[in-house]
């Protein structure tokens, strides 16, 4: 048993497992993206369910830092990146 659960499956209760490591996560306002996170993608051994979670403390950029429009641009076509929506409409 693991020292500390930290994210559990409600269907197949069972612990998360880390799928991958350090991927990005976009996350989107109104105008566009906005801010830019490093996290874990983690997944249920029996359902498959995936969750993102492990954020990093300190987002990586932000919309109005000069860098951020290239970096945006690697980060999509990384293939390791994900959308955090700011509402499903």
């Amino acid at each position: 048993m693991a020292d500390r659960l930290t994210r559990v499956c409600v269907t197949c209760q069972l612990q998360y497992e880390v799928e991958k490591q350090g991927i990005y996560v976009v996350e989107m306002a109104a105008f566009g993206a906005y801010k830019i996170w490093c996290a874990d993608l983690h997944r249920c051994p029996k359902c498959g369910h995936r969750i993102i979670a492990g954020f990093a403390d300190h987002r990586i950029s932000e919309h109005y830092e000069p860098e951020f429009k290239e970096l945006l641009q690697q980060v999509m076509e990384s293939g390791n990146a994900y959308i955090l929506k700011e509402k499903d409409d």
